[in-house]
C-alpha cells in the first residue's frame, strides 16, 4: 500500500481498520487482474474504505496518490522511482502487503530453446522486492 510522502500513514507503524474507513482507495478498473487481487485481499482481511475511485492505469494512480487524493495498492516495482525520489512511501504496516505468486508454463518441447532458457534465468534472478 502506498501513500503520498506527506500522508500521516507514511510515518505510522500500525494502521487501524478505523483509519482506513476515512480514506479513499484508488484502484484499477473492474476486470483487471490487479483489481481482482486487491479486492480479494481486502475482503479476506475485512478492510473497508470510505470511498473508492476507479482509475484505468497505474501511472495515473501514482500521480493521484502523490497529489494526496487517496492511497493505493500497486506493485512495488511500479513505484521504485517515486519511492527513491521520496514522492511516495510504502505503508510500513506489514498487514498491508499482498503476496503475489507467479507460475511460468512453457511447452514441453520448447524448454531447451535459448530464448526460453534466457527468460527462465532472468525470472529466477529478477528481484521482486
Amino acid at each position: 500500500m502506498i501513500s503520498s510522502h506527506k500522508h500521516p500513514y507514511s510515518q505510522k507503524e500500525v494502521i487501524s481498520t478505523k483509519d482506513l474507513q476515512k480514506e479513499t482507495l484508488l484502484w484499477r478498473e473492474k476486470g483487471s487482474a490487479a483489481r481482482t487481487l486487491v479486492e480479494q485481499f481486502l475482503n479476506d482481511k475485512q478492510f473497508h474504505f470510505k470511498n473508492r475511485m476507479e482509475v484505468s492505469d497505474t501511472e495515473t494512480i501514482k500521480h493521484m496518490v502523490i497529489a494526496g487524493v487517496g492511497i493505493a495498492f500497486v506493485p512495488k516495482l511500479a513505484v521504485r522511482q517515486e519511492l527513491s525520489l521520496l514522492l511516495l512511501r510504502t505503508v510500513n504496516d506489514s498487514k498491508f502487503l499482498i503476496p503475489i505468486h507467479f507460475t511460468v508454463i512453457s511447452a514441453k518441447d520448447q524448454h531447451t530453446y535459448p530464448t526460453v532458457l534466457a527468460f527462465s534465468s532472468f525470472l529466477r534472478k529478477w528481484p521482486l522486492n
